[in-house]
């Protein structure tokens, strides 16, 4: 038996060893066809099955990078150097399967290693960045009052005689909110201040206020309320503060302060203002790229002045246009193709759904694909040379990410979002378990990402957003009755979509868990609740335009109210979902915001379901749609009218009213 057992361990690691090997792929007689790949957006998966049904090589990719993302256009090249490029632009390695027959893609471990220490120098950079810039503008609050920092401001050698930083602070103290929220924030022990970094929320209650929160001390609540008086920011009628609230956004890089102040009448005033830490500069590229891994991309790389001196070919005549994918079209992507066409390259690149979290979304019911014409002018090549590390290799470019290590473990894979596209685009309905499949499914970065909390870093800071037609700001603001709706039996949902009411004494302890963080969800993300309240109107070519975001429509459908009904329950209802908001032309001009009643659909893709927690006689209820109204997310725009005489153009007031 001991014989046996070490002859195992020997075959085990010989074949183990063996594995690790990296075969040589030109070698192999059946990879040196000839291929042609036009593939904006392919998962590696599908991309080596394609090969492997060409060539009838062994091919195939580990599953943890099985759904990476690139694009390959490539005329006439042999197989193995179309996978070979593949692998230096990746940093992965072929190397031989546990059956010594089959070629496997993987990711060395020192190399996810690598990648996991730069997203967390890039975490951390930014924190440590934004946490010094607390400690500056702290410093000089307490240094200076409102009136000397605007009068420093005004000095016309200021900016001249001050660095970058201290020149944002003072500029960003100038305003009587970001003032008081600083002078607040320096009032604090530096114990408690800390915790706004990890916590990203502090609220202070006063013996006013029920809800649990750190103690608001009689002398910290006499020096706010003189501090806030002082700077006109609430009426001097007020007596006490009954609640303030600090909370920490990253997506913005700010920190905001709400309270309650009370006065002697009982009579309530709500408010609140911002403190933004800094502006994104160049500070954080150039610490993240002393990084060894980015040291290895920099001599990688071909310089970029060789890139630029490369001249224009002519396009060969009867060539059909590319077309882009919807999730490509107007990005640095699709910036990188074109150039890539106009220099006659090959061209392999990885490839991410990327969308600025606040720019106005395209109309989801134009699906046609955009061909690239001849005569469009070709966009900046700085654009892709300041996203890209790019190599070229003859007639081939090669162009990495630079954002990759957050990148990747951030996109939503192809498999779980082109079901749902699908279904949108041809107007059938989404089933609830779909919905709860694909929440399930989902990772922590993914939802980060899709709550526009993470940053491109060499791309000037910019939030971004998954670009997808799934409505993902209702899938962050259903999550928990989605998560609930995924713990339940197939027979527990087909009783309660036959209109049975599902009660609590009946769930197992896992569903009554879930049961209770749908009814008291966690707060949402700082990034989300944010955007739920932005809504921004300018003047344009004789018309006002505004933009209503998507979340207005998410933010609108977790309501608390009275419930009617036995209590402790859980019910669903399949109704019609109206739009959220209503924009009547005219004076005034009034957006109307709220979940609409629930009315027979008139149209499959109008429906929702209606996910309602009962319990202590309250409801929580959850609406989940598919349908999100053209305008939601883009700008609507509302005529302006001219005044009697006709002389001048006036806008129209504007209303706006969110349903509870």
């Amino acid at each position: 038996m001991r014989f046996f057992a070490f002859l195992l361990l020997c075959v085990g690691a010989i074949g183990a060893a063996f594995a690790q090997e990296t075969p040589d792929l030109k070698a192999d007689a059946q990879l040196q066809a000839s291929l042609s790949f036009t593939e904006p957006l392919i998962p590696l998966r599908e991309l080596v099955q394609k090969v492997r049904e060409r060539t009838g090589a062994p091919l195939a990719v580990a599953p943890e990078i099985a759904d990476d993302k690139v694009c390959v256009l490539v005329s006439e090249k042999p197989a193995h150097e179309i996978l070979n490029r593949l692998a230096e632009l990746l940093r992965y390695q072929w190397q031989w399967g546990t059956d010594g027959k089959t070629y496997v893609l993987r990711i060395p471990a020192v190399e996810r290693q690598r990648e996991r220490a730069l997203y967390q120098l890039a975490q951390s950079t930014v924190q440590q960045r934004q946490r010094e810039a607390l400690q500056r503008i702290i410093a000089l609050a307490r240094q200076y009052s409102l009136q000397q920092l605007t009068q420093m401001l005004g000095s016309p050698d200021f900016h001249g005689k001050s660095d970058r930083e201290t020149s944002h602070a003072v500029v960003e103290l100038s305003n009587a909110g970001a003032y008081c929220v600083a002078r607040t924030l320096g009032l604090l022990p530096d114990a408690i201040r800390e915790r706004l970094w990890t916590a990203q929320s502090l609220i202070f209650s006063s013996e006013l206020d029920e809800e649990a929160g750190l103690p608001l001390q009689p002398d910290l609540e006499r020096a706010l309320l003189r501090l806030f008086q002082e700077n006109d920011l609430i009426d001097r009628e007020n007596t006490r503060l009954k609640r303030v609230e600090i909370r920490y956004l990253p997506c913005s890089q700010s920190i905001d302060l709400s309270y309650i102040a009370v006065s002697s009448q009982a009579i309530q005033q709500h408010g609140g203002f911002g403190l933004s830490l800094f502006s994104w500069g160049a500070t954080e590229s150039t610490e993240l790229e002393s990084h060894a891994l980015c040291k290895v991309w920099r001599e990688w790389q071909t310089n970029r002045d060789e890139l630029r001196r490369l001249p224009e070919a002519k396009r060969a005549e009867n060539t059909p246009a590319l077309q882009i994918p919807e999730p490509l079209r107007d990005s640095v992507f699709s910036n990188l193709i074109t150039w890539a066409q106009s220099r006659r390259l090959n061209l392999y690149a990885d490839v991410y759904r990327i969308r600025p979290a606040q720019s106005p979304r395209r109309s989801r019911a134009r699906t046609e694909p955009i061909a690239q014409q001849n005569e469009d002018p070709i966009p900046p090549f700085e654009w892709s040379a300041s996203a890209f590390w790019l190599r070229l290799d003859g007639d081939t470019l090669l162009a990495r990410h630079k954002d990759y290590y957050w990148l990747r473990p951030s996109e939503i894979p192809e498999r779980l979002l082109r079901p749902l596209e699908a279904k949108i685009e041809r107007r059938e309905p989404i089933t609830l378990d779909e919905w709860a499949n694909f929440v399930a499914a989902l990772t922590p970065m993914q939802l980060e990402r899709a709550s526009g909390a993470l940053r491109l870093t060499h791309l000037s800071g910019s939030r971004i957003v998954h670009a997808t037609s799934v409505p993902m700001g209702m899938v962050l603001h259903t999550m928990p009755a989605l998560q609930f709706w995924a713990s339940l039996t197939p027979a527990q949902r087909a009783a309660v979509q036959r209109g049975d009411p599902l009660l609590l004494e009946r769930l197992t302890p896992t569903q009554r868990q879930r049961f209770a963080e749908a009814f008291n969800p966690p707060p949402l993300p700082g990034c989300v609740s944010q955007e739920s309240t932005i809504v921004s109107m300018t003047s344009r070519d004789g018309a006002i335009v505004l933009n209503i975001p998507e979340y207005w429509f998410s933010g609108s459908v977790r309501r608390l109210s009275e419930a009617h009904a036995r209590p402790d329950r859980f019910q669903l209802r399949i109704s019609g979902v109206a739009p959220p908001y209503t924009a009547n032309e005219g004076r005034p001009l009034t957006v109307r915001v709220g979940a609409s009643p629930f009315n027979e659909p008139s149209d499959a893709t109008d429906k929702g379901y209606r996910l309602s927690f009962i319990a202590d006689g309250r409801e929580r209820a959850y609406v989940v749609y598919q349908t999100v109204p053209e305008t939601a997310g883009s700008e609507v725009e509302i005529p302006r009218t001219r005044s009697g005489d006709g002389a001048a153009l006036v806008a129209p007031n504007l209303t706006i009213r969110q349903d509870d």
